[in-house]
Formats: structure tokens, sequence, C-alpha cells
């Protein structure tokens, strides 16, 4: 019955004609048998007595990207007039994204103009670009070599310090001119950092991690306190719970030693333990225990284990710090029991733990094991008021208190989650907004799926500056197929271009081997004939950030219409505290297995109250970062 030529084919219903179909307004006729050679003449065929009727409204196309002098085109834009009461933080270019594709709150110190219209949002991360390199008559040429010698950079103090600088195509070094093109202004970015105990914070974790929102329904769906009935009396139920450090070296012989302390501090167990095994090597510098102490020692594990037994009951709450290695060296099973280690989790997530003696100085300011690695090894029973401590200081400030400071949602979830859509992209079903997730790419060298970054819907290894400029522009476009990026690309792109950060020495060697995949290209006097600066008469720093600022050119060029586009350094200079925080940790190294009361001298690392302050001062260097803010 379906005579119909290829292309005849319609969304429509097809039915008899009738003699009342003659004038029937917009219906289309087939003529079978012209066999498509008069396409445009058959309107009024009656295609063996077929015709075909349009049902339903025609399908409404996307509303087309506004033009870049439109009206309702959005913008990024800081106002002159505008109060700023401390440096950008690279925790608010985050905060950014979120505002613009999900659910994060309106930032204050830059205006969003017609938000519902960004297409694209783009996130490069550059680190090696300081603010020092876009200043007037600055000599890149020597730049390189004394960058790193260079007076400390002032703090910002003034509320002109945290203001973004004006970027004068005129004033910039030939380079970097292109910027000028591309951004209105440099603006200043704090890093994260802990300014008590002198750490910077990974930049990408700041980025990529994001805390989560309590929606409305959660807060007014809070359970509220219960009223005490009158002739109430505040009584305390006793539980019993018990601090439970076992401190093993029973393995190939070792000894070990149990200490049990009860909720109040009061020790009630504190044994040594005879091993099955002979003892080979006693760890007198880790375990405390000499020969002359284990001699007159006969109590065996199965002593422990029946004390234990007796001492614990099935309502008693066991605590300690990695509870599951103690158990497992005990041979004994618990169910209730609280862990530091889970209580306190580690900032990049499991497996790894935060160690004791990480959580006793980061959050009760005390500093255990002294005696680890000297003679004296260290103490059970301290490592389990230790514990005490910290568990009672939690349960006063409340579970979410040291979660951890970068501790939250990742990014490229949180957008796949709640990533919003509105009517201009998503149609008339997502006027005012609405929750349908957005794709995202990482861009990185590497490998992407060994990190945080394989989150993300798309992630695209590279090797070179080349590969990301690549990838970026194809995660931007999408395949043609769609197997790998999806067609008309990705909503979210966060890349990395490394190159400028192993030229100028901020890409740290010591945590890859040279055939690490993950690791930095080879430097220039490793890599053989490199005539940069004989061929092109720039500096080695000129000539990357030359090469840098055209593939930014490009990535610019290829962005399509409505992207917001920022570039952020990350950090500042890190190499100054990099290399006194090694002077740091040697010093303690020395200090540590130097016997008490040995003069200072014969140390061949000393920190004293100079290096600290120099140490704070690097600190800050390295956490004034830069960054571009722009619209395509």
């Amino acid at each position: 019955m379906n005579n119909s030529t290829p292309g005849s084919e319609s969304s429509g219903s097809r039915k008899r004609a009738s003699p009342h179909d003659d004038g029937i307004a917009g219906s289309t006729t087939h003529n079978n048998n012209d066999q498509g050679d008069h396409k445009g003449d058959n309107k009024g065929d009656n295609d063996d007595g077929w015709i075909t009727i349009t049902k339903g409204r025609p399908v409404k196309r996307q509303k087309k990207v506004p033009g870049a002098q439109s009206s309702n085109y959005p913008s990024l834009m800081f106002s002159d007039t505008a109060r700023l009461q401390s440096m950008l933080n690279l925790s608010q270019l985050r905060d950014l994204v979120l505002y613009l594709y999900a659910d994060g709150p309106a930032p204050h110190w830059i205006a969003v103009r017609h938000r519902p219209q960004f297409r694209k949002v783009v996130a490069l991360m550059i680190p090696g670009l300081e603010e020092a390199m876009f200043r007037p008559h600055v000599d890149l040429a020597s730049y390189h070599q004394t960058s790193a010698s260079q007076p400390a950079v002032p703090v910002a103090s003034a509320p002109d310090d945290y203001y973004p600088r004006p970027l004068v195509k005129q004033s910039l070094p030939d380079a970097l001119k292109p910027f000028a093109d591309m951004f209105p202004h440099l603006w200043p970015v704090r890093a994260s950092g802990d300014d008590r105990y002198m750490r910077l914070h990974s930049p990408m974790q700041t980025m990529l991690f994001a805390p989560l929102p309590r929606s409305k329904n959660e807060r007014k769906g809070e359970a509220k306190p219960v009223a005490d009935p009158s002739g109430w009396k505040d009584e305390r139920t006793p539980v019993t719970a018990f601090l439970l450090p076992h401190e093993d070296y029973a393995e190939n012989g070792f000894g070990s030693v149990t200490g049990v302390v009860s909720w109040d501090g009061e020790v009630v167990m504190d044994e040594l333990v005879k091993p099955d095994k002979p003892i080979t090597d006693y760890v007198t510098q880790f375990s405390g225990i000499t020969p002359e102490m284990l001699e007159p020692v006969t109590t065996s594990l199965h002593d422990i284990q029946q004390r234990l037994l007796g001492l614990l009951h099935p309502r008693t709450i066991l605590v300690g710090h990695s509870l599951d290695s103690d158990l497992k060296a005990l041979r004994l099973t618990h169910p209730f029991m609280v862990d530091t280690s889970i209580l306190f989790p580690h900032t990049r997530g499991p497996p790894l733990r935060n160690s004791l003696k990480f959580l006793a100085s980061k959050y009760l300011g005390r500093d255990i094991q002294k005696g680890h690695g000297t003679n004296s090894g260290h103490d059970s029973v301290e490592d389990a008021r230790t514990c005490l401590d910290l568990v009672k200081k939690k349960c006063e400030k409340g579970w979410a208190w040291a979660t951890g400071d970068t501790q939250g949602e990742n990014l490229f979830k949180r957008l796949a989650r709640a990533g919003t859509a509105y009517r201009s992209t998503g149609g008339p079903d997502a006027t005012g907004g609405l929750a349908s997730g957005k794709s995202s790419a990482a861009v990185d060298w590497g490998d992407p799926n060994s990190t945080f970054l394989k989150a993300a819907t798309v992630r695209i290894a590279c090797h070179s500056d080349a590969d990301v400029e690549a990838g970026i522009l194809r995660a931007l476009r999408g395949d043609h197929d769609g197997l790998a990026v999806p067609g008309g690309g990705v909503d979210f792109v966060w890349a990395r271009m490394r190159e400028l950060e192993a030229l100028r020495g901020w890409w740290n060697r010591n945590k890859t081997g040279a055939d690490d995949p993950n690791g930095p290209p080879a430097t220039a006097d490793e890599r053989d004939g490199d005539d940069s600066t004989t061929t092109t008469g720039r500096s080695p720093l000129e000539s990357c950030l030359h090469g840098l600022a055209q593939r930014l050119v490009r990535v610019h060029a290829g962005l399509p219409p409505c992207t917001a586009f920022l570039v952020f350094s990350g950090t500042g200079d890190p190499r100054d505290m990099s290399r006194l925080q090694a002077m740091q940790a040697q010093s303690k190294k020395e200090h540590s297995h130097h016997a008490p009361g040995s003069s200072r001298d014969r140390l061949g690392a000393t920190w004293g109250q100079a290096e600290d302050e120099a140490l704070r001062a690097a600190l800050r260097r390295a956490r004034r970062g830069i960054g571009f803010i722009g619209v395509k």
C-alpha cells in the first residue's frame, strides 16, 4: 500500500482523499509515477488517492545565538565604582562557574549580564604566569634568571591592590600584547593556603572541588529541638567508651604493645606482648621496645585477647586511629567503633588517610610522637589520649567540623547533577531554569583518568601544550561521529597548559620519574639542539610566552559565541617556598634523630625565627596568582 518515494516520509499521517479534501490548506500530495522528476510540481497530484495530513504544531527551533551587538548578549563586567573588601580568591572563580551553569551563589565582585545566554564556559589553568610580567617596560629577556631572586611582592593591604588592572596593549611586552585583545583586566587572584601551618593548597583541588550547598528544603526540613516537659531532669546515661591503640611490631618477629584508656583518660591497660615468633629486630627507634623490656614479659596475644574480651561488652564504643589494622593485629572484631582516620577524612579522599600526628598538630595544636625515629619510640597511651581529645572536640564542634578545607563535591559531578539550562538553550520547558545537567571535559597533560579529572564526561590526555590547544577546540566542537566527544561539544571545559610551568622550574620534578607519563617535559638543557634563542632572537621565556599567547589567540578564535573564557595561573612563584619547606623538613628530621641537649651548631640544617619569617613571606608570594576573565 505504501508507494511513496524516498524523501516523502513525514511525521504526519496518510489517508484516502475524499471529494472534500481537494481544497485542504497545507496538505501535500505525492505522485509516485513521477519518480521524483517533478518534486517541485507535485503539490496538487493525487498520489494514488493518498494525501499527507500534518498533525500537531511544528517543532520550535532553538533560539538563535544573540549577535555581538545585541542587547541581550552575555557579559562579565567589572564596574569602576565597585568596592572590593579583599583580593579575589581562586575559589570565587570556581563559584563563578557554578553561578553561570549550576546552583552557585551570585558573585558580588563582578557583574554578570544575561546569564541564561552563556553557551559554553572554558577554564584554562596556566602555571608560570605572574603579575610582574605584565608591568610596563618589563625585560622578559632577563626576567627568567632574576625573578626567583627579586624582592618580595608586597602583600595586598590597601583596597587599590585588590582591584583588577586594565590591560593597555601599548604598555605590555610584545609577547603578551594579544592578552589585551582578549581580556579587559588582569585580576590579582589569591590561592588557597594555610598561613598558620605555612602550607599552600593545591589550586586544582580548590578549583575542582566545591562545598555542597544546603537546599531550602533541607533547611526547612530540619528537626526542631523538642521542648523539655515539665519536671524533666537531664541525667546522662553512662556509655562505656575505650580508646584502643595497639602498636603492632609482631610481623617478622617484632614485639607489640597494647594500651587501653577510658573515656575520662584513665589508663585501663598498658601491656607489652611477647610474640610467638623469635624477635629478629626490635626497631627500637619506632617501637621504643628494647630486649631488656621484653625479657621478663610472659604475656601472650591469647592472654591480651581474653583480657580485652572481659573488658569489652557488646555496647562498648571502641575509639582509635586506623582501628582496622589494630583489630587485625589483635585478631578481634567489634560492632561499635569510632575511627579518627575516618572521622577526619583526608582532603584528597579515600583511600588516603591522615596520620594521627598530623591531626593532633592541626586540630589540637599538639606535637605528639616526638620520640618516633629515636630510641624512645612513641607512647601508645599518648596516642590513645590524642584520639580521645579529637573525638571529644568533634562532638563539641559538630559533625561538619574538620571535614577538610577542600572537601566537597567534584565540580564535574556537580555540573552533571545540578547544571541548569534556560529557555535560550533548553527550549520552553527550561523557562526559569531547569536542572538538566551539563557535560564537561578535562584536557590535561598525562593521564587524566588517574586523578579526580576522571569525573569529567570527556577526558583528553595530552603530551604538549599543542595537544591541549587541539583538545580544547575538539571538546568545544565535538567529534563527527560523537563516539568520544558528543556532537556539538561539551558545555564546560577545564584544561591546563604546562610548558611555561616546566620552563620556569615550577613543576615539581621530585614527584615524578623520568618515564612517568604525568611528568614534565625535558628542560632546555636536556633537549638536544634547542636553538630557540638563535633562530628567533628571543630568550627562552620570551619564546615560550609568545607561543603561549598565540595558542590563546587561536583558542579564543575557536570559541563559540557567548562563551565565558577564564584563564588563571593558580599560584604565584612557589620555588622559594618549596626550598624553605625542604630546609624546615630537613631541620626537623635532624633534630628528631639527634640526642636532646646537643649543640645546634652541629646540625647541618638549622631553623630559627629568621627562616620562619622567610617562609611566611615566600608563602605570601606563592599565594599571589593572577587571572583573566572575558567573554567571546
